[in-house]
């Protein structure tokens, strides 16, 4: 009985130490494929292909509060996309009017909007003219005393 009791024992302890191990592993891939802002801003760095479109994307209008906080790349085999994360003192009304009311100006076509208020999808405005599409997001609302913080979307596509 001892025996039985014993070896059951030394079984779970084995399957308790493996799925540790495993979920040790699994966080450690999870950390070594994370790309930090310094990794991406790094990586613009290396490509001028990037380069070309950071500069592009950094013409692109922006409220004069805007402050950048970081830079993300993204895209895929048909797109070279960058996301600039900004944080401002003003509304989503007052940013997306800018928005509208400068890219509009310079040509580009307003291809979406989402304002609803209350509701789990954030506010976004999006534009394209050519090969470019331009989507703003309203990523957080901060409290009274702190900024809001925004993500500007900037993406070439290859079609």
């Amino acid at each position: 009985m001892f025996d039985v009791d014993h070896q059951h024992r030394l079984g779970v302890t084995k399957i308790a130490i493996l799925i540790v191990l495993g979920l040790l592993l699994f966080l450690a891939f999870i950390q070594l494929t994370c790309r930090t802002p310094a990794d991406d801003d790094a990586i613009i760095r290396s490509s001028s292909g990037l380069q070309k479109h950071d500069q592009f994307c950094m013409t692109l209008p922006r409220p004069t509060d805007f402050q950048l906080r970081y830079r993300s790349i993204g895209g895929n085999g048909s797109t070279m996309a960058i996301s600039y994360y900004y944080s401002s003192n003003l509304s989503y009304r007052e940013v997306g009017d800018f928005f509208i009311s400068t890219l509009g100006g310079q040509g580009w076509t307003k291809t979406g909007q989402y304002d609803d208020e209350m509701t789990p999808v954030g506010k976004s405005v999006s534009f394209e003219k050519d090969n470019y599409r331009v989507v703003l997001e309203h990523v957080s609302a901060r409290g009274a005393s702190q900024p809001g913080e925004y993500s500007l979307y900037c993406a070439r596509e290859y079609k």
